[in-house]
């Protein structure tokens, strides 16, 4: 709870000022991510870490500082995916290897609550924002999917796990650029790296994981401030 207190402290001071000086919308963006990780299988195994399309969706706020710069803080669902594609080689009862292959493809699903935080430069038609972004998990889960030559017979499995063994939290740097196209829609670009390690058991010492999203999308502006 600590966690999220300190956002919306943040979200809280950008209401106080006058209803003229804020824009309020809604937001839907499409994109891709992934979960960067250091784990590496040892050699001659081959493994290909892939994005996934993912994106997000909620409400966002603005408001006007100066002439020039903004805040913004946003309310968003985040749906994070992640995909990663290991050919293991395999071997005989002697140690040698055949020439097959063991194929297994790791997905990871993560639904998050998240709450950007953000300052912006606005130039003419064209904002571009940086801040922060902190993220409250909703639920995961993930799949194992393979399969394997073994004498002439093609071996295959399926693995779901229901709930990913991973940190609650997330958070870290957020940038953007948005830009205006009408007085009621935007486009807009988002990138976010995370920089905890989200990771929640004993290998945490080891290893890392860490979201990394990169989305475009349109805002909706239902609010517009009064001039």
């Amino acid at each position: 709870m600590r966690f999220i207190i300190f956002p919306l402290l943040i979200l809280l001071s950008l209401s106080i000022d006058v209803f003229g000086q804020q824009d309020l919308g809604v937001k839907a963006n499409i994109g891709l991510s992934r979960i960067v990780t250091n784990f590496d299988f040892p050699d001659p195994a081959r493994k290909k870490l892939q994005f996934a399309p993912s994106g997000q969706a909620g409400l966002y706020y603005s408001k006007k500082i100066k002439e020039k710069t903004s805040f913004g803080a946003e309310l968003l669902f985040v749906q994070i995916e992640d995909k990663m594609h290991v050919e293991t080689p395999m071997p005989d009862n002697q140690g040698n290897y055949t020439g097959e292959f063991i194929t297994n493809k790791y997905y990871k699903h993560l639904s998050y609550m998240a709450l950007p935080v953000y300052y912006g430069i606005n130039i003419n038609k064209i904002s571009v924002n940086a801040g922060l972004q902190f993220l409250l998990l909703i639920t995961s889960n993930g799949r194992q999917k393979g399969e394997m030559n073994y004498n002439g017979e093609v071996i295959s499995w399926d693995n779901n796990h229901g709930k990913l063994n991973i940190d609650r939290y997330d958070f870290g740097p957020r940038a953007g650029i948005i830009y205006k196209i009408t007085e009621k829609f935007d486009i807009e670009a988002n990138y976010y790296q995370g920089i905890n390690n989200i990771i929640n058991n004993s290998l945490q010492s080891y290893f890392r994981w860490r979201n990394q999203q990169l989305t475009i999308g349109m805002r909706y502006k239902f609010l517009n401030p009064i001039k």
